[in-house]
């Protein structure tokens, strides 16, 4: 149908419009001529502007219109619109199962328009050696259906932008015309839905401009022809989408009052696609409406006033908050009054408006669940282009600009006009946009779960993309349960969590007993990445142990710390008695300190544990101690800021000197938190102090001894100890 209504258009087109016609927009005769100059203009235009849209490829979603282009293919090979011959078609909530065959409960309207354009595909991809139809049977090769839908939505969205030429050239020159249009291309929704995939608002606005266009037309072709294309275009309008039954509605009411005597024509035109449309419904639902058409999906939702605002202002679908410059409209409205050229027409387009925002207000999911922007609102697009075409014909002359109040509202415009390029851009190469919705759960809560942050100007859709890179885990606690004398127990996995927009790459120090497996470290912006952890619990006895933290950094592509860097994860460990029938809980109460870290402060809940570096805990006659290899971690919790005194008494120390590699004496570096403290002398069996002051959270104290470490057993085979060990302290004590 598009092919027929392009060939319509030009027979049109081509026609001379006399000079004495109808006057239009800005109250004169129409400007538009055919020329081969006009013809290579738009020819340009379309050309420049899909080139951008199909090298946006940031952007390429998988949304509920996927089954959009095989159920063309279907239409091709099978002659029907049912996908049973898809193997894993069966069970998608996208589909329905009607007297055994598998519909989609989408409109299908748009998959028999793009039948044409399937076909010369499947031609090249033939020639190329890919047979599409028989390999999208065999497997659901979503990425390579999405580029297919992109590649055809760029199709429609730059047929809209040429017919948003065409309105614009019945009453304004061909560079105002041109850049008329430029703005709609990449300063609406065009670009950031219609382009992106084949919704059913890709092919709707460009036929709800093409009847506007028709419309026009019609007012001074005095042929049968343009009412006649007027219906069929409405028709398919409404077949696309529902919500349009609104302008099918008063264009129809337009036409039986404007052309009382030919109204026929476009009554046939209507009838030709509405009667094949309601027998199919009929024979296929028994009712003359498929589901997705009933009028009871709409007025289900309670929150209507918030919708109404919300499709007008709202952060992250407010079309004036993407869009500004459509505020203009108002002020062509405004003009058209001054002139005397507000007539019927313009009176039901505003009522198709209005009506159209209550409708789409009224939904339960008035958001459009995940999507960019206002996508509700741009299926009347067409119609704010109709009423900007005076504003742009007003702002483009000299007597404009030489007032102050003109230079104000112009650059007003402009501005206006600049800001929604770069909101559309966003949304039209920045994958980071499009996750705002909640493309990972564990990252962020689905919009369709959590629509308050349709309001949160904190973190507006169309910011995603431009925030550095920012670490996160879950859980913030590892509790593992497991049996006494386990040997290796399987710790649930540690998600790493980027709540930025930019890469990151992770690195995880793990303490003794907890390996890490291997992981994918690199996580995109609002991404993740999950990595399995084993316990080695070899020799612990029954009870709950403390196996220290888990110490994670991230790093941007640059090498430089990420926000939130590091983080710190406590681990614990319960094991129960062998044979132990209890069953064992997934979730045990925690967290727990080790019993050498003792904590004694008036405040509460300051936590104190070992990190990566340390062993498990040794006594002998009554003597405890831990050694731990340098560098070495603590880890210390504290609600608020605070300062509080580490005392603790060495043991022994790595020294070259000494027969069998330790001494009684060394020296320790201190680092609170990254930042240098203390550099302590150190002598065996004398207690130490030092100052720790520490921020809210988890904070990282690292020893660092000058000396190194050294395996026993390179000294002395016989001990058979194989740890590479610094230094030894006898318990730690956190005090006031």
């Amino acid at each position: 149908m598009p092919g027929v209504n392009a060939i319509a258009f030009r027979s049109i087109v081509v026609q001379k419009i006399d000079s004495d016609a109808l006057p239009h927009q800005n109250g004169s005769a129409s400007r538009l001529r055919f020329s081969w100059v006009e013809a290579a203009i738009l020819l340009l235009l379309g050309a420049s502007v899909f080139w951008v849209y199909i090298h946006s490829e940031g952007v390429i979603p998988m949304t509920d219109v996927v089954w959009t282009t095989p159920v063309a293919l279907s239409v091709l090979h099978e002659g029907n619109l049912d996908l049973d011959e898809y193997q894993y078609a069966p069970g998608d909530g996208r589909l329905r199962e009607v007297h055994g065959h598998w519909i989609s409960f989408f409109p299908n309207t748009t998959s028999i328009i793009i039948t044409p354009i399937v076909w010369m595909i499947e031609r090249i991809d033939a020639w190329r050696g890919l047979d599409l139809y028989a390999h999208l049977k065999a497997e659901p090769d979503w990425e390579l259906v999405a580029r297919l839908n992109q590649f055809i939505a760029s199709l429609f969205a730059v047929l809209t932008v040429m017919v948003i030429y065409l309105l614009g050239r019945l009453s304004l020159g061909r560079w105002q015309a041109l850049l008329f249009s430029f703005i709609f291309a990449f300063g609406s929704s065009i670009w950031s839905t219609s382009s992106r995939d084949l919704w059913q608002h890709t092919i709707s606005t460009f036929l709800v401009a093409s009847l506007l266009f028709l419309i026009l037309i019609q007012q001074e072709d005095d042929s049968k022809w343009p009412l006649f294309f007027m219906g069929v275009t409405a028709a398919l309008a409404y077949l696309v989408r529902p919500t349009n039954s609104v302008l099918v509605l008063f264009v129809s009411l337009y036409v039986l009052i404007r052309y009382r005597g030919r109204s026929w024509i476009y009554i046939l035109g209507a009838g030709l696609l509405a009667i094949p449309f309601l027998l199919h419904s009929l024979s296929l639902y028994g009712s003359a409406l498929p589901p997705y058409y009933q009028p009871g999906r709409l007025g289900s939702n309670r929150a209507w006033l918030e919708a109404l605002a919300g499709n007008l202002i709202s952060p992250a679908r407010g079309l004036f908050v993407y869009s500004p410059f459509l505020l203009f409209t108002l002020y062509g409205v405004t003009i058209k009054f001054k002139r005397k050229t507000f007539h019927l027409l313009d009176a039901f387009l505003m009522a198709v408006v209005v009506l159209h925002w209550l409708a789409i207000s009224s939904y339960h999911q008035w958001w459009g669940g995940a999507s960019y922007g206002p996508r509700f609102m741009t299926d009347v697009l067409p119609i704010g282009a109709y009423f900007l075409v005076p504003v742009m014909d007003r702002m483009t002359t000299l007597y404009f600009w030489r007032r102050w109040s003109g230079r104000a509202l112009g650059m007003l415009f402009i501005l206006s006009a600049l800001w929604s390029v770069f909101v559309h851009a966003r949304g039209s190469t920045q994958p980071a946009a499009w996750a705002w919705n909640g493309a990972f759960p564990q990252v962020v809560v689905r919009i369709d779960d959590a629509p308050s942050r349709l309001w949160d100007w904190h973190d507006p859709q169309f910011l995603r993309g431009l925030r550095p890179a920012s670490l996160d885990v879950a859980p913030k606690t590892l509790c593992i349960t497991g049996m006494e004398d386990g040997g290796l127990i399987d710790a649930p996995q540690l998600t790493v969590i980027n709540r930025g927009d930019k890469p990151l790459e992770w690195q995880l120090i793990t303490p003794y007993r907890i390996a890490q497996l291997p992981a994918e470290r690199h996580v995109p912006g609002m991404g993740y990445s999950e990595t399995p952890l084993a316990i080695d619990a070899s020799g612990l006895g029954a009870g709950v142990h403390s196996l220290g933290g888990l110490y994670l950094t991230g790093a941007s592509e640059d090498g430089r710390s990420v926000r939130h860097s590091p983080q710190i994860i406590p681990v614990t460990l319960r094991l129960l008695p062998a044979g132990d029938a209890e069953r064992l809980p997934d979730r045990p109460d925690c967290l727990a300190m080790p019993p050498d870290i003792q904590v004694a402060t008036k405040h509460e809940r300051v936590l104190g544990i070992f990190g990566p570096g340390w062993y498990d805990r040794e006594s002998y006659e009554g003597v405890s101690w831990r050694w731990a290899t340098s560098p070495a971690q603590i880890f210390v919790f504290t609600p608020e800021k605070r300062t509080l005194i580490l005392t603790t008494t060495p043991i022994s120390f790595r020294n070259a000197a000494a027969p069998n590699g330790f001494g009684e004496g060394g020296s320790l570096h201190f680092t609170l938190n990254q930042q240098d403290l203390a550099t302590l002398d150190l002598h065996a069996g004398q207690p130490f102090s030092v100052h720790l002051p520490l921020s809210p959270g988890w904070n990282d104290l690292l020893l660092t001894s000058p000396a190194g470490n050294l395996r026993p057993v390179d000294v002395d085979p016989a001990t058979g100890d194989t740890r590479l060990l610094g230094f030894s302290f006898s318990a730690i004590a956190l005090r006031d």
